[in-house]
């Protein structure tokens, strides 16, 4: 082995001391992985007599009795706790004698190997004082110690992940000095004064019993069991990843009887998390805190879930309105259940001929000889510990008629398609048909040949008109009945009603498209979707804050354009490999939404029947599609016809611009900021909404700046004519909040450092873009010059 300031008795000690420290703990954890996994070891221990035997230290059992989802980590286990856990909850590792005691040379049982580990440990220790062991000691130390490692490591219910030999390999190759041979020592001798006080229990220390399983709308109690004489005080805190919030007792939310219970009432989901108590002491004129352990409260349970629909019985003129009401795992029982009409509880009571009884049994509301009175919204309400939910409304009145998009066939007659909305359901539906000499209308014989093809079903009826003189010669009306009341639609004629040509269904499977990768072509909006990527690191990690999603946008290339074209226009690496139907669905799988760049050469129809193509390929209907026409500046049809063309097909949401590189990019561009925007202002509804209840502060600074930023860019290079500023002086708000934090060094540490860094931000706009706004600059610049006031104030209050 290598020597360099070391005698060779240090150097012996040295190696020795390097193998109990850093590698007989990696078999042991090996060990207790392979038989009791960390997400199990809290349910062991508590079926065990080491925590109803107080058998571990205090500060043990914060490394390891964890409650989940919180997992303990293994490999901050030291020798002594893995030893004392193997030999507590591994009864199949038993050593063929007992434990504790040192092994038989024949025995050779993976436990008496465990065993032997720990004794190795404690023969070291005995020569922590000295820092020396002779040659003769070392050696049968060494190869004691490297027989047992290697046993173990071919033992296959040891579970091994390391490669122990080439640990020894490392150590004996290893150049030893002066600082090796102390830090290792100091290490040894601190933790056999550790051992020494085990027993000991006048230390001051802090421990929270773990809540019974806490149901929401019911009441949580933690209770901090404090050990030690020198208590001053006890506080509470809910942790937030690296952010900790002190709890205020003496509320309606929070209480507790003395400083060491806490009690939270009417527990909702917004109380789920980590929970600690810190204890507060003074020893000799010097103020120390020692926190407890973590514990994970679990909300189960919540407000009710309701269902509701609805059925006609045209035989009894009566309507069943259907409550479903469903307890999901621990939901708190339900309290109370009523239907309401336009926000009037209904007393089902004083009207027992008009309504049924309603009760959590029975939920469901029958209204008897429904009549025009009858007409108006009901809801369902259902109220348990946890909460109110209310059901979407159920609306009762008269028909609701809705003309869908007209078509032509393909034997050149005109279809009238209808949708009717009718709750109650319709008893009577018929089309209807008048001269315009006489304007008398009578029923429509569906069966006449001029007609062939019309139904009166409902709710889809169908008008076939198959000769188009007859449209302008007659008035055409469809008349739907209800209980409530009659709807009445008239059918305009041929020249005020815009018809949809029914494309061919074909479809060539082998049809290839071009997709447009967005970051090569579109800087500005790869910047800022690196600042929302950046803000959305920046969220609390909670569900209410996750919940919204950032849309992901496909962009598919079509129409008439050359490839040489799509190079000058886009640039050769943002095109992607062309893509056949399958390829584009499977690509597909991986988007929310879809942006068409259709390059228009003047056809109409051609583009209809191109786009109906993609819209059987993509969903692009309900509002999922946005299409981008493209024209030269020749052509001379008229932009409205173009989009009303392609709202025919169902996509609503349509643009035409012409075709130059810096008009189209920007368009682009702007349409998938606005998804930006979108989800932007839905999260920060939500961080608002929750503001007092979470730490979102910095979080709100950097979505008002990314928000005001994008509606800077979308004008470019006109500056704004105005900043608005956020509503309700949400930056006052915050900073004045900031003189609370001046106590938690760490969260106004950390809130500064993310306004600066949010600074640098503003500072590359600056510098990489011409005519930028200065006054989103200036007010954070006004922010981090009120926060380093605040910084001195916080240093000369500690000092």
């Amino acid at each position: 082995m290598a020597h360099t300031t070391l005698s060779k008795l240090q150097e012996n000690f040295t190696c020795l001391a390097i193998v109990c420290v850093d590698l007989i703990k990696l078999p042991l954890t090996d060990i207790l992985d392979n038989h009791v996994k960390p997400s199990d070891l809290y349910t062991e221990l508590n079926s065990s007599t080491l925590i109803s035997g107080n058998k571990l230290r205090s500060d043990q059992k914060k490394l390891c009795y964890i409650k989940p989802p919180c997992i303990p980590d293994y490999s901050k286990f030291d020798v002594s706790l893995l030893y004392t856990l193997i030999r507590n909850l591994c009864p199949s590792l038993k050593p063929t004698g007992r434990w504790g005691e040192e092994p038989a040379a024949a025995h050779t049982q993976l436990g008496d190997d465990v065993e032997r580990l720990r004794w190795f440990r404690n023969r070291v220790f005995a020569h922590a004082n000295s820092a020396q062991t002779s040659e003769s000691d070392f050696q049968n130390y060494w190869t004691d110690i490297q027989n047992v490692i290697t046993r173990i490591q071919k033992n296959k219910n040891a579970g091994c992940k390391t490669d122990y030999r080439q640990k020894f390999r490392s150590i004996e190759e290893r150049l030893l000095n002066w600082d090796d041979l102390e830090k290792y020592r100091l290490f040894l001798d601190a933790t056999v004064n550790l051992e020494k006080e085990r027993g000991k229990i006048d230390e001051p220390d802090i421990w929270i019993k773990d809540p019974e399983k806490v149901v929401c709308g019911s009441t949580a109690r933690f209770e901090a069991v404090v050990q030690g004489k020198q208590v001053s005080s006890v506080t509470w805190q809910k942790l937030y990843r690296d952010k900790s919030k002190q709890i205020e007792k003496g509320n309606q939310k929070f209480w507790g009887r003395t400083n060491e219970e806490l009690v939270i009432g009417s527990v909702c989901k917004e109380d789920e998390g980590t929970y600690q108590a810190v204890l507060s002491i003074e020893e000799d004129r010097i103020r120390k805190t020692i926190q407890s352990n973590i514990i994970f409260l679990q909300v189960v349970g919540g407000i009710p879930d309701l269902t509701t629909s609805h059925e006609t019985c045209l035989q009894t003129h009566s309507v069943k309105l259907i409550g479903n009401v469903f307890l999901i795992d621990d939901l708190p029982v339900i309290d109370e259940i009523y239907w309401s009409k336009d926000g009037n509880k209904i007393d089902t009571h004083e009207n027992e001929g008009k309504y049924s009884k309603v009760s959590v049994d029975v939920p469901s509301l029958t209204i008897y000889n429904v009549n025009q009175y009858d007409a108006g919204h009901y809801t369902l309400t259902a109220t348990n510990a946890a909460g109110t939910t209310v059901s979407d409304a159920i609306v009762l009145g008269a028909p609701e008629i809705v003309l869908e998009e007209c078509e032509e066939g393909s034997d050149g007659c005109q279809i009238f398609p209808v949708t009717i909305k009718s709750i109650p359901t319709a008893y009577n539906v018929q089309w209807q048909v008048a001269n315009k000499q006489n304007e008398t209308l009578t029923p429509l014989d569906e069966n006449a040949e001029e007609y062939g093809g019309t139904s009166n079903s409902f709710p889809h009826s169908v008008l076939v008109v198959r000769r188009k003189e007859q449209l302008k010669n007659n008035i055409y009306q469809i008349k739907v009945q209800n209980f409530i009341g009659v709807g009445i639609k008239e059918i305009s004629t041929a020249e005020n009603q815009k018809l949809k040509m029914v494309y061919p269904k074909m479809l060539n499977e082998e049809e290839e498209f071009q997709l447009l990768h967005k970051a090569s072509c579109l800087p500005r909006y790869t910047y800022h979707w690196s600042l929302v990527e950046w803000y959305m690191e920046g969220l609390p990690k909670d569900i209410i804050f996750t919940r919204y999603r950032l849309e992901s946008c496909l962009i598919i290339i079509g129409g008439i354009i050359t490839d040489e074209e799509k190079k000058v226009l886009f640039g050769e690496s943002a095109l992607s490999e062309r893509q056949n139907v399958k390829g584009l669905q499977k690509e597909a799988e991986n988007y929310t939404a879809f942006l068409i760049v259709y390059f228009f050469n003047g056809d109409l129809t051609k583009m209809g029947e191109d786009i109906e193509k993609l819209d059987r390929i993509l969903p692009l209907k309900d509002g999922h599609g946005h299409v981008l026409v493209v024209m030269e500046m020749n052509y001379s049809c008229d932009r409205k016809i173009i989009i009303e063309e392609i709202r025919t097909i169902g996509i609503t949401k349509v643009e035409v611009v012409m075709k130059t590189r810096s008009i189209i990019v920007q368009n682009i561009t702007c349409i998938l900021e606005q998804m930006l925007s979108s989800y932007l202002v839905g999260t920060k509804k939500t961080l608002l909404d929750h503001s007092h209840t979470h730490c979102v502060d910095s979080s709100l600074l950097e979505v008002n700046a990314i928000l005001k930023r994008l509606k800077q860019a979308k004008c470019y290079p006109e500056p704004l004519a105005e900043i608005v500023e956020p509503d309700k002086n949400e930056i006052d708000n915050i900073l004045q909040r900031f003189v609370t934090l001046m106590h938690y060094p760490t969260q106004f540490c950390t809130m500064c450092h993310r306004i600066f860094t949010l600074y640098m931000y503003y500072r590359n706009i600056k510098n990489n873009f011409k005519k930028p706004s200065n006054k989103c600059l200036e007010m954070l610049i006004d922010i981090l010059m009120e926060c380093h006031k605040i910084f001195h104030l916080w240093i000369a209050n500690i000092n």
